[in-house]
């Protein structure tokens, strides 16, 4: 039977481009990343794959980077880590992380091109 995905969500004021490129890397540190999917310069969702027990260092450097998780998420790292104690195997488990960007900027408009016919 395949594990349960985590979801998590957060906040951040921090500049996107920046903000983005310091998760990116502190997922990469502790697992890996399957997917990113960017929602105008509102949001950015992370699909990635990463060990229970890495779950806590992976809230903690967010929190450092100014990435705030919201109380579900922080519930959500807590209780899968209390499932994998003492459990033998260190099964990476699907996660995804939705960031939300909190700014006064006006919505990215991206041209879409004409489909020619």
């Amino acid at each position: 039977m395949r594990p349960r995905p985590i979801m998590l969500s957060a906040v951040t004021r921090v500049n996107r481009h920046a903000a983005m490129a310091d998760i990116n890397d502190a997922i990469n540190s502790l697992g890996w990343i399957e997917q990113h999917v960017l929602f105008s310069n509102i949001q950015v969702n992370f699909r990635f794959h990463m060990e229970a027990a890495k779950l806590p260092a992976l809230a903690e450097r967010l929190d450092t980077l100014g990435v705030h998780l919201d109380a579900a998420a922080s519930q959500e790292i807590a209780e899968r880590v209390r499932k994998a104690e003492g459990k033998a195997d260190a099964t990476e488990l699907p996660a995804s992380l939705a960031v939300t960007f909190l700014h006064n900027e006006p919505d990215m408009k991206r041209e879409v091109p004409a489909v020619p016919g």
